[in-house]
């Protein structure tokens, strides 16, 4: 295990730490941010720097989610209004906000995309709204108003109403967590619409660029109120989301839901939905158009409620083996892209009480144990617990994790 030495580093002894990142380049440093709003970057062999402090991220109330794309940090309130990006070469935080009255359920929208050699953040402005910065100049790239209007008169039972017209670069959509594409060339949004009703969409990095948000691609799934739903980019041409159990039949009573038979992983092929082909149509508050999924598997590692909706997990993508990683409150579980289990670990799971989808969460409920997270570069899981980092190995292709993390030191 990893220990933090407080002989070599005494500021860990004195704060509590609510979040940890490991660096996406391999290296195996970690990113550390504290009670007292103080960064630090470094690993147990060569010590931990103290990079800055961010004063505009609340610590209180404020479960704290932190983006490796080295040598930048991003660090957001992930329930809150409030985040900055950090180059730990300059250790300057430049702060960022976002305009969002659902803050409290919705999940600060924060990635970073690679284009033409330049690192670019993608990240929430206002809650219908993301932003593109070129982060070697700070050059703010999709520069647009964002506007809806109302005009004329409408009557409904004698009561007039106010009739809404199209707007500009406007769509009836709360932005939430995103993932990228390895290439950088598509994203998804994992939000939803309004009246609450969530729907992943999906954006073309080029198109984005030029045409924003009404250049989204909607998803032809049935969802209802479950966003920041699990879900990962499979190579460049291919997702995989984690789909409620009525999104597969909407007429099963509501005592069927829990069959494990209709738990399933639903994968879109991106040159699919981009050009349409399995698209169908249906009306919906965001559009008509939804795509169609090219598959359909059966998985049962994730957690559902008594309404068949999915409480909570994360999936991501062992490139090096092609399976899947999922993490939920049942446990950690290698999946082949067939949805056969390859391998599992039932002690490497999420704590029922914070991993909640919609930002439920209490300061005071929050427990000592931080949940464990997958760090898809080293193939390892590590968690922040009782002032050290834990890891595990995981994986069929797995070494020992110690040999791990000597060899990236």
């Amino acid at each position: 295990m990893l220990k933090f030495k407080k002989r070599k580093n005494p500021f860990f002894s004195g704060t509590s730490v609510l979040a940890i990142q490991c660096s996406n380049n391999g290296d195996g440093n970690f990113a550390v941010f504290c009670k007292d709003k103080r960064l630090y970057y470094g690993n147990e062999a060569s010590g931990f720097d103290s990079i800055t402090v961010i004063e505009n991220i609340g610590v209180r109330n404020h479960p704290i989610k932190i983006y490796c794309h080295h040598p930048y940090i991003c660090v957001s309130e992930q329930y809150g209004l409030n985040a900055a990006v950090i180059n730990v070469n300059e250790g300057v935080a430049s702060k960022l906000a976002r305009k969002d009255s659902q803050n409290g359920v919705s999940s600060y929208s924060i990635g970073f995309l690679e284009c033409s050699g330049r690192t670019l953040l993608l990240y929430q402005t206002q809650y219908n709204r993301l932003d593109i910065i070129d982060l070697s100049t700070w050059q703010l790239i999709t520069p647009r108003s964002v506007y809806y209007g109302w005009t004329g008169e409408m009557y409904f039972n004698g009561r007039r109403l106010r009739k809404r017209i199209a707007g500009v670069n406007y769509i009836n959509y709360r932005h939430s967590l995103l993932s990228i594409s390895p290439d950088s060339k598509s994203f998804l949004s994992n939000g939803w619409g309004v009246p609450p009703e969530d729907n992943i969409l999906f954006f073309e990095t080029s198109l984005f660029l030029k045409d924003f948000e009404p250049s989204r691609k909607l998803l032809g799934y049935s969802g209802r109120e479950v966003w920041d739903r699990p879900c990962t980019f499979v190579g460049n041409d291919m997702f995989v989301i984690a789909a409620d159990a009525f999104a597969i039949d909407s007429s099963l009573e509501f005592s069927d839901i829990s069959h494990e038979s209709i738990h399933q992983l639903l994968f879109y092929k991106i040159s699919e939905v981009k050009s349409g082909i399995f698209a169908k149509s249906i009306s919906t508050g965001l559009g008509a158009q939804l795509a169609t999924c090219s598959k359909n598997i059966p998985c049962d590692v994730f957690t559902y409620n008594s309404y068949g909706q999915i409480t909570g997990g994360e999936l991501h993508f062992d490139h090096e083996s092609g399976h899947l990683i999922a993490l939920s409150e049942k446990g950690a579980f290698e999946l082949s892209l067939d949805g056969e289990t390859i391998s599992s670990d039932y002690s490497i799971r999420l704590n029922k009480n914070t991993s909640a989808i919609r930002g439920i969460y209490k300061w005071g409920s929050r427990p000592r144990l931080l949940n464990w997270q997958y760090d898809a570069t080293n193939r390892v899981f590590y968690r922040f617990y009782n002032g050290i980092i834990e890891k595990r190995a995981f994986g069929s292709k797995r070494l020992d994790a110690d040999t791990i993390w000597k060899n990236i030191h």
